[in-house]
């Protein structure tokens, strides 16, 4: 077994933005980093583990103003949603921050800008560029694809010229590419640190710091200066010090912070702007960002106009929270992107789970039970089982592989089990059964990082009190431990019977009694061409308003592709995608028929693309 020294362990998680409910990619975050908070405590570390939400900025006071409430409502709204999301996934986290709070976080933010002042780091300019709300920062022309911002491309972006406070980011460049460079901080995976230094080495420039209140009324209030609130960096990156005490002294004993776990999108505002702003602080830098990817949904980018948006409390109450929380961690590679299907969540459930974690942990009880009377024998270890290859992989963040360590070591005593034939009641058997109620002890304090609900009723069925500790293990378990037999840690989903039953709910859009379901949108038709080897088929590029989608259609009687370029039409858009001649088709066109005649469902004059029809 492995020694671990007891030392403080800080880990945070990005803090999710509150112009709209909390969606599967914000939740893999948050559990990826509870999985190595919950590692680090089995470990002996003393660990503090933060997550919270941004409720400043351009976008949510938008978004308030187009529902017609007050920005407060809007951020106390969501706020809740995602609170209550940590809660329903079973985070252990210490602290729920939210950068609204007066008491708590304002101090921070403003301690932070004033320590930038005294740098002599703030200043302030008129200033003009192009600003995307999506990203919350101006843009230049080389950000662009033709013309929009990539990550929102449906944004229209705004000119704003305004006089706003800047923050001195070209004076911390060679610092911060010597930082990066030595992995005094520490990016993870390499492909982001070399990503980084790329965009250091092209040189920084100084950053926007400030907006006016004239334009954005719901901040921060820059002190000194109450026509000006702070912009994102100095509030929301300031969160990781105020919700651990800052300003006061207090915050010393967790800081710097071990691990930032972000999203891939906001790199460069943690790995650039973030140090750049502790460097000129004077305060020490975090240690290390670890950087996922993104989550698709059944093989496609998730988008409220397919349809295809994965709720997470729906699948939480369709699975429960442990399954969730290990196909996540399982089945999406840690720093890269990966894919929420229900076809490969129920396979994991069915195969990993109940099979080879719940079906051993409930075979092993009830042959302790049978053959001696329900209490932990004396004996000898005939199988031991080791955490450190899951250890390696946890240090390196690849979260996927370490789970997959832990489940090969289950696997062996499912072997084990099945060599000894514990049944036959063989000459070794109190050895046997002994070696089961350890490895279940085992297996109770590897798993508490992945399932932590199904670790807890492991270590209760075998007569523990708590989950054990890596050091714990160190000592072998107690004979005598009496068992109590408990529910079946995971049941066994029909696979046929559960995806045929979504289906059908997709079906069910169609009929009448559901047609306000059915999402239908205007699209226009920007490319078109003959599918090869169909009499039938055109394939087609749509429009839908700054999202692209193919679609095929089996009209190439009616019409031809040429004829096709510039026309809008009428698209059902949240059917779930399906292949035809090997092409996916991620919409329906809709078409009024009569006897020979075809012809398109198009609006009577002209409106924008993406425009819903009711």
């Amino acid at each position: 077994m492995i020694s671990f020294p007891k030392k403080k362990f800080y880990i945070t998680t990005a803090i999710a933005y509150v112009n709209s409910k909390p969606h599967i990619g914000f939740a893999l975050e948050i559990i990826q980093a509870d999985a190595i908070a919950r590692w680090k405590e089995q470990e002996g570390k003393n660990v503090f583990y933060m997550t919270g939400t941004d409720e400043h900025g351009v976008k949510i006071h938008q978004t308030a103003k187009e529902k017609g409430t007050s920005t407060k409502a809007l951020a106390d709204d969501n706020a809740a949603r995602f609170k209550k999301l940590a809660k329903s996934l079973n985070l252990r986290n210490d602290y729920f921050i939210r950068t609204s709070d007066k008491k708590v976080h304002w101090p921070g933010a403003q301690k932070m800008w004033k320590l930038l002042e005294k740098s002599g780091d703030i200043y302030k300019k008129k200033y003009s560029g192009k600003y995307c709300s999506g990203c919350e920062k101006y843009v230049t022309e080389k950000d662009l694809v033709n013309g929009k911002c990539p990550l929102h491309a449906n944004r229209k972006l705004e000119t704003i010229e305004e006089e706003n406070y800047f923050f001195r980011l070209s004076k911390y460049e060679k610092r911060l590419q010597k930082l990066i460079e030595k992995d005094r901080y520490k990016i993870v995976p390499k492909s982001r640190k070399n990503e980084i230094l790329s965009f250091i080495k092209e040189g920084l420039n100084d950053i926007s710091f400030s907006r006016s209140r004239k334009n954005l009324p719901w901040g921060i209030p820059v002190p000194g200066d109450k026509e000006q609130v702070m912009y994102v960096w100095c509030d929301a990156l300031s969160n990781y010090l105020s919700g651990i005490g800052f300003p006061n002294k207090k915050y010393e004993k967790w800081w710097p912070a071990d691990v930032h776990v972000i999203g891939k999108d906001i790199i460069r505002f943690h790995a650039v702007y973030w140090p750049a702003m502790l460097l000129s602080a004077g305060i020490k830098v975090p240690r290390e960002l670890f950087v996922h990817g993104f989550v698709t949904s059944e093989g496609q980018k998730m988008s409220k106009s397919l349809g295809n948006v994965v709720d997470p409390f729906k699948e939480i109450d369709k699975y429960g929270a442990d399954a969730v929380r290990y196909f996540i961690l399982r089945e999406i590679p840690s720093t890269a992107d990966g894919d929420y299907s229900q076809k490969a969540i129920i396979t994991r459930i069915n195969n990993e789970l109940a099979n080879s974690l719940g079906n051993l942990v409930s075979r092993s009880l009830k042959m302790i039970e049978r053959f001696a009377d329900g209490t932990v024998p004396k004996g000898k270890l005939k199988l031991k089982l080791s955490e450190k290859k899951a250890q390696q992989y946890m240090e390196k963040r690849e979260i996927h592989k370490a789970i997959e360590a832990v489940w090969t070591e289950i696997g062996k005593v499912n072997e084990f089990i099945t060599k000894k034939e514990p049944w036959t009641k063989p000459k070794d058997l109190n050895d046997i059964l002994y070696t089961l109620a350890e490895s279940l002890r085992w297996v109770s304090a590897a798993t508490y990082a992945f399932v932590p609900e199904a670790s807890k009723k492991i270590a209760k069925q075998i007569g523990l009190k708590k989950v054990p500790t890596f050091e714990e293990l160190k000592k072998p378990i107690h004979p005598g431990l009496k068992i109590q037999k408990g529910s079946i840690l995971f049941k066994k989903i029909d696979l046929k019977s559960s995806l045929l039953s979504q289906t059908m709910k997709v079906k069910s859009m169609i009929e009448f009694k559901d047609f306000e379901k059915v999402d239908i949108r205007i699209g226009k038709i920007v490319k078109a061409e003959d599918v090869p080897n169909s009499e039938k088929l055109i394939k087609m590029q749509v429009d839908f308003g700054g999202e692209k989608r193919q679609v095929l259609a089996g009209i190439r009687k009616w019409y031809k592709p040429k004829d096709l370029i510039g026309k809008k039409a009428s698209f059902v858009v949240n059917l779930k995608p399906v292949k035809l001649m090997g092409y996916d088709s991620e919409a329906m066109i809709l078409a009024a028929e009569k006897g020979k005649k075809v012809k398109f469902l198009a609006p009577e004059s002209d409106i924008e693309e993406g425009a819903k029809i009711h």
